[in-house]
């Protein structure tokens, strides 16, 4: 056996992989070697070896600009996974290179609440390509707002709203009481009445008032206008979460745009938990096995925190749901926020630049040589990324790549798509950004 080691914290040496002297296999080392142990100094062959390419690439060793690293994503969209970083780290360009990544190798399917617009055909905050520019057949496009004609409208069906999706939407403003309240009311309304039309129209002389209090009641009734003021919350047939599970169980990927809405944080949480939900509930209940779909879940701490976590299906999301299909990604700035028993749960960390120290520790936590990632990462710039996990075989630190055209249709596309396909895309997003 050869060891090959790497140098941490100078002077210390720490052996990170084996490689077979006549076979070239890798395996981990489980003790130190012992004395007399047969070394040399590491190749770039062996480097090649340990990080061949299996997957996506999405960057270069840091500082070896002609280096490519790629993730292993069957390993990587087996279990919940996190992508943290800071603000202005790079966050949402790496999650494009990675859904560009899981959609062109045909790893699985993904679903994006895309709050900004960033996603779909073009981003609106950047003016860079989205998801379905470069894989127009794959990626589907729905949106809250009904001004925009090139997505399909999306709607809620208000039968279908649940107590915790109105109290992981406003959660800031629910006390104990109202939240008691919420559920009460369901528990007790008729069958064929929704939840936002029986608090609208709920009598206050009908409950013990040890139960619902009427200023409580009077409260919540204030806080459910704003639901009822969401356009694409409407009674009929029109309910589209059959028309999205279509899609998903034809492979497709969704991308949900927010458009006028796009600032409405509780709007945000709402449609989130209702979609993730009623997803979570067909594909547990299901006989058959459902395509793999990874739900990429923005601000992820405003769902994970403690206080929140036990109204929200995505805790569920975290421990369960690796056995049939449907994956979590949380992509956060303040990990630290995010509950403990689920962060526990990740199996690979995709850590971008983070600055305040209890995110830091926390994105690291039940990560090997902590001390030293934690310094790294503390350190890193803009557009840097460690990755730690199943999905690559050592802890390593890339430049993340380059997001543009070239790379993405030359690493990630193929000639899947024609030219014309392109050609057609891309004057939709030029008419688009005009408008």
């Amino acid at each position: 056996m050869i060891v090959i080691q790497v140098v941490i914290v100078p002077p210390k040496l720490r052996p990170i992989q084996l490689i077979d002297k006549g076979t070239g296999g890798l395996c981990e080392p489980e003790t130190i070697p012992p004395y007399f142990s047969e070394a040399r100094m590491a190749t770039k062959n062996d480097a090649k070896n340990i990080y061949k390419v299996v997957g996506a690439p999405i960057g270069t060793i840091r500082g070896l600009p002609d280096f490519d690293i790629s993730l292993n994503l069957m390993r990587l969209t087996e279990k919940p996974f996190g992508i943290f970083g800071r603000t202005g780290a790079g966050k949402s360009i790496f999650n494009k290179i990675l859904c560009n990544g899981i959609i062109g190798k045909d790893t699985a399917s993904v679903l994006i609440f895309d709050m900004q617009d960033e996603y779909g055909l073009y981003s609106r905050t950047d003016r860079t390509p989205g998801l379905k520019f470069f894989h127009p057949g794959k990626v589907e496009l729905f949106s809250l707002d009904m001004k925009n004609k090139e997505a399909r409208p999306f709607i809620i069906d208000p039968d279908e709203v649940r107590p915790q999706d109105i109290a992981v939407a406003y959660q800031s403003e629910l006390n104990p009481n109202m939240v008691d309240a919420l559920y009460e009311i369901d528990r007790s309304k008729p069958k064929a009445q929704d939840l936002i039309s029986a608090i609208r129209e709920a009598d206050p002389n009908e409950y013990d008032k040890d139960r619902i209090h009427p200023s409580v009641l009077s409260a919540l009734k204030r806080r459910i206008i704003r639901i009822e003021r969401l356009s694409f919350v409407t009674p009929g047939p029109k309910d589209s979460f059959s028309e999205l599970f279509a899609l998903i169980r034809d492979r497709k990927s969704v991308v949900l745009e927010f458009g006028s809405f796009g600032n409405d944080q509780s709007a945000y949480l709402f449609v989130a938990n209702v979609i993730a939900r009623r997803l979570y509930d067909v594909y547990q209940d299901r006989n058959e096995t459902l395509p793999r779909l990874v739900i990429f879940l923005e601000e992820a701490h405003r769902f994970l925190e403690q206080g929140v976590v036990g109204h929200t299906i995505f805790d569920r999301l975290a421990r369960e749901t690796r056995k049939f299909n449907l994956i979590l990604a949380l992509v956060d700035q303040r990990p630290s926020r995010i509950d403990e028993n689920v962060r526990s749960q990740l199996a690979n960390r995709l850590i971008l630049s983070l600055k305040e120290p209890s995110d830091v520790s926390s994105s690291l936590a039940g990560v090997p040589d902590r001390s030293v990632w934690e310094k790294v990462v503390s350190t890193m710039p803009p557009r840097t990324i460690a990755v730690m996990g199943d999905a690559i075989r050592v802890p390593t630190i890339v430049d993340v790549l380059e997001y543009n055209e070239e790379n993405m249709k030359k690493h990630f596309t193929g000639a899947k798509s024609t030219k014309k396909e392109y050609d057609d895309i891309a004057k939709k997003a030029s008419d688009i950004l005009k408008f």
